[in-house]
């Protein structure tokens, strides 16, 4: 029975990394915001925002296309195509150029320098890249460590500032950028144990076709993912955005991790095999789990309301609480489709899927963008795009394998 119970724990260690790296994180966002002014905060949490843009977009969507035409010949050989390794090295190059210009210039208030940030986004791009590998050779954990490893150095940088008593804007900024660059250096150590083995069972007609169409998806992803802060920032200013940034790290983060680490591990799961018996009872389960997370976070919020977490006012968001666990709970949901969706559905159902979810993913943002008035509006448009978006990925998936079934 001992055994049984160690060997299941085992088998989880990746979400050990995650949790132990979310708790990190928390406490270097509670710890920051009582530290720096709302302003200060406010372009600290821009510029957490712009890597992770740049992690989850840096690739222009060919991480799906990797997990997608890649293979694992045997353990640590995982078989290729080297006009999508490229592809993916290029992107990274221009993909941080371009955004770190646009950081620059769009804040020209954060005082970065310019080098330094091309260096940071190639790494956070390319940390993506070293993710996708390790989570295909089913190297859980070094892949959660890949994505998570800045968040555990962070926090022990954290540690020590708080030791010194130095909390500084710029130097925080600077020792999250350090703290990504340690990371890609562990990664790059740990890819040398790998091998890649070219070859052309995919036509680099289909690479660049289905590319496109995981870059609307890509695209699509990061807007509904980001423009929440985006428009916070545009529309409330800097020291609001800093609020909502602190309140989505504590009430939004859990369902982001169960949702990252639902999809990081079906994927896998669902490149082997796929059931829409057992695809179907997955997404019921998922949303079980959605629910129960809700649950657990709502006496979360009444207790620190009870017992007090520094000086920041959590009854002023009450509403945007509520509508944060409703968001969550539309990810968790997703959670098990999108990686199935990924793996499993053919290039020209993802054509008109992507295409179909960007249209109506910019039609609901841009009238959220010229007439929302509070936050409350803003987080209920990403909820009714999250809902849209993961219901019409699930018609297509269901639709398509059901008439391969019948034929």
């Amino acid at each position: 029975m001992r055994k049984k119970i160690v060997a299941k724990l085992l088998s989880h260690q990746s979400l050990f990394v995650i949790v132990f790296s979310a708790i990190c994180y928390f406490l270097v966002n509670v710890l920051l915001k009582e530290k720096l002014s709302d302003k200060a905060y406010g372009e600290y949490s821009m510029v957490i925002t712009f890597f992770s843009m740049i992690y989850i977009y840096g690739l222009s969507g060919l991480e799906q296309g990797f997990a997608k035409y890649s293979h694992v010949v045997k353990e640590n050989v995982i078989e290729t195509n080297l006009f999508l390794f490229k592809l993916v090295i290029g992107s990274i190059i221009i993909v941080s150029f371009i955004s770190s210009i646009f950081l620059i210039y769009y804040y020209n208030s954060i005082s970065i320098n310019f080098f330094l940030l091309i260096v940071t986004s190639v790494c956070m791009s390319s940390l993506l890249f070293l993710y996708s590998i390790f989570r295909i050779n089913s190297n859980f954990v070094i892949a959660q460590l890949l994505q998570n490893g800045f968040k555990i150095i962070l926090f022990f940088i954290a540690l020590l500032l708080l030791v010194l008593k130095r909390f500084y804007k710029n130097e925080i900024i600077f020792l999250v950028m350090l703290s990504i660059i340690i990371t890609f250096i562990f990664g790059i150590l740990k890819l040398k144990k790998m091998r890649f083995v070219f070859v052309d069972t995919t036509t680099r007609n289909t690479i660049l076709v289905s590319g496109v169409f995981f870059l609307i998806a890509t695209a699509t992803f990061s807007i509904i993912n980001f423009a929440d802060r985006y428009l916070i920032e545009n529309k409330f200013g800097l020291a609001v955005v800093g609020d909502y940034f602190y309140l989505s790290n504590i009430f939004l983060a859990p369902f982001s991790i169960l949702q990252g680490y639902i999809g990081f591990k079906k994927l896998v799961h669902y490149k082997n095999s796929f059931t829409i018996e057992n695809f179907k009872k997955n997404n019921r389960t998922n949303l079980i789990y959605g629910f129960l997370l809700s649950i657990l976070l709502i006496i979360f919020y009444f207790l620190i309301i009870e017992i007090g977490i520094g000086t920041f006012d959590f009854l002023k968001y009450k509403t945007v609480f509520i509508l944060l666990l409703l968001l969550g709970i539309a990810k968790i949901y997703s959670s098990g489709i999108y990686p199935a969706f990924d793996v499993v559905i053919d290039v020209k159902n993802l054509k008109i899927a992507k295409t179909t979810i960007l249209i109506i993913s910019l039609f609901i943002l841009l009238i959220t963008f010229f007439y929302a008035k509070t936050i409350e509006i803003i987080i209920s448009s990403l909820i009714i795009v999250w809902v849209i978006k993961t219901l019409i990925l699930r018609w297509f998936l269901i639709n398509q394998e059901t008439n391969n079934n019948f034929e």
